[in-house]
């Protein structure tokens, strides 16, 4: 509330539902999505919300909150509510908002800072437009380790005599390339979709006066907490449907792979077709050199591979 003038002005409001916070801390990828959406009724303003990730990989909404001033506020109520402290094995990814990554610095100082690769790119294609680059750019993205990385920033600098390539490191390679996220954090989006989703989500909601949006989006959470409660039940083991899903791919291409002991806890394992492309793999400390395995906690092809190789071995 905001007393300076002639009578108080009513300038913002926090919102974190308890079934959101307590969910959120027990069972939720320590990873949060920040982004901003205008209201669309007579109250104007700006809803702000922070996103998180079940174990699904799935939406799970953490707060939200109209606010008109800044985002300092907003963060350090997100602080206080999910237990974020200085920000240290917390991940949190938001698009280019100036105003927003100060915020960040300010009051989580040890979070990593992901970047949305979609918004960098949506800047960057209006210099360098066309498929080929588009790809290349994703490939970019998408490239979990610094050598991989080396290697389609020269394809996307031949698309663009070197010029391509400087400009899209300027926007800070480092918080947009898987190839320097954060291992321990078990998610390797590149993306801010979920805030996004969750904006169009509640679009209907933003065209009402605060009291009623309020109540329709506490509605409409609560409706999808129950519903994902009621799918987890139908699950036919302990590992969510999107991960089999994955693991199962992983396990299809892991038969491109052959894997040789080393006589300790590593094994080296190299492409059938080449014998070339090769990657080492630590069973015991459950990492693989291409990163895959590190950045999402499911098991890369590699890994597989020197798994059915164990099982094979006396």
């Amino acid at each position: 509330m905001d007393e300076g003038g002639d009578r108080p002005t009513f300038t913002k409001f926090y919102v974190c539902f308890e079934a959101c916070k307590k969910g959120w801390l027990e069972g939720c990828r320590k990873i949060v999505g920040l982004d901003g959406c205008f209201m669309k009724g007579l109250c104007k303003g700006q809803l702000l919300c922070a996103i998180g990730r079940d174990g699904n990989n799935q939406m799970f909404p953490i707060v939200q909150v109209e606010n008109t001033t800044t985002w300092t506020w907003f963060i350090r109520c997100i602080q206080r509510d999910i237990q974020l402290g200085d920000g240290a094995g917390i991940t949190i990814m938001s698009d280019m908002q100036k105003g927003l990554e100060c915020a960040i610095q300010l009051v989580l100082p040890e979070a990593e800072r992901r970047r949305c690769a979609r918004h960098v790119y949506a800047n960057w294609a209006k210099k360098w437009r066309g498929e080929e680059r588009k790809i290349a750019f994703w490939n970019c993205a998408r490239a979990t380790t610094v050598p991989e990385l080396k290697d389609k920033m020269r394809a996307l600098a031949d698309l663009g005599n070197g010029y391509a390539e400087k400009d899209a490191m300027g926007y800070e390679v480092e918080k947009w390339s898987k190839a320097y996220f954060n291992e321990k954090v078990n998610c390797d989006v590149v993306d801010n979709n979920l805030a996004e989703t969750f904006n169009g989500w509640i679009l209907e909601a933003r065209c009402k006066s605060i009291i009623s949006m309020l109540e329709d989006i506490r509605r409409k959470v609560m409706k999808r907490l129950v519903k994902k409660k009621q799918e987890s039940t139908k699950w036919h083991c302990d590992v969510s449907p999107r991960v089999l899903s994955k693991l199962e791919k992983n396990k299809e291409k892991s038969f491109d792979w052959m894997a040789e002991w080393n006589g300790y806890n590593e094994y080296e394992v190299s492409s059938v077709y080449n014998g070339v492309d090769k990657h080492k793999v630590d069973m015991k400390a459950r990492t693989c050199s291409c990163r895959e395995w590190n950045l999402t906690g499911i098991p890369c092809p590699h890994s597989i591979c020197t798994i059915y190789h164990q099982s094979k071995t006396p």
